[in-house]
């Protein structure tokens, strides 16, 4: 019994050292990775992410500054750009992994898109949709990680409750023309 439960406890630790070594990190950063590992779910995602590749995680102010971050996949980076505050770094941090861990369903509209096989708009709404699933799983960890007392409230993201209304916010942001520009460069 006594090695069983030694052998769960090393299991656990080596499990949870796994996530943290085997993704680069900023310094800055470092503590907010940590601190979201703490969710269980959190964790599973990183193991999902970590089965397609290695994963980055960085601090860029001048790439975006429209957006809090975003997925890089063909560098399988995460870069969170224009936030300073903790709740913002866990908040965006948690939906790229999630942009992360589900991206093969980007990758395949983006073949889509550049085989002629998906118009512009069908493009726009689909990527709009796949982002509107990973911020619903986001809310739902980050409401997670409030109540275990390791998230500030701040933390907190109110998603809309419907799809339809989720894309008209996404569309007058702005976040819609941006994957129009990203469709266009696949053409």
């Amino acid at each position: 019994m006594m090695k069983r439960l030694f052998l769960i406890v090393i299991l656990f630790f080596s499990t949870t050292w796994a996530a943290v070594s085997q993704v680069g990190c900023s310094p800055e950063l470092e503590k907010v990775y940590e601190l979201v590992l703490e969710v269980p779910e959190v964790e599973s995602l990183v193991d999902q992410i970590l089965k397609k590749g290695p994963l980055q995680v960085k601090m860029n102010h001048h790439l975006s500054k429209k957006f809090e971050g975003y997925w890089d996949g063909e560098g399988r980076t995460i870069y969170i750009t224009k936030t300073d505050s903790t709740a913002g770094k866990i908040s965006t941090l948690i939906f790229e992994m999630h942009n992360a861990a589900y991206d093969d369903e980007l990758e395949r509209l983006d073949s889509l898109a550049k085989l002629g096989q998906i118009s512009r708009l069908e493009y726009i709404r689909s990527v709009e949709f796949w982002e509107y699933q990973n911020a619903k799983r986001c809310a739902e960890i980050l409401d997670k990680g409030i109540a275990m007392g390791l998230f500030p409230k701040e933390s907190h993201w109110p998603i809309s409750s419907n799809f339809e209304d989720h894309f008209k916010i996404q569309k007058k942001a702005g976040h819609s023309a941006h994957i129009g520009k990203m469709y266009d460069q696949l053409q």
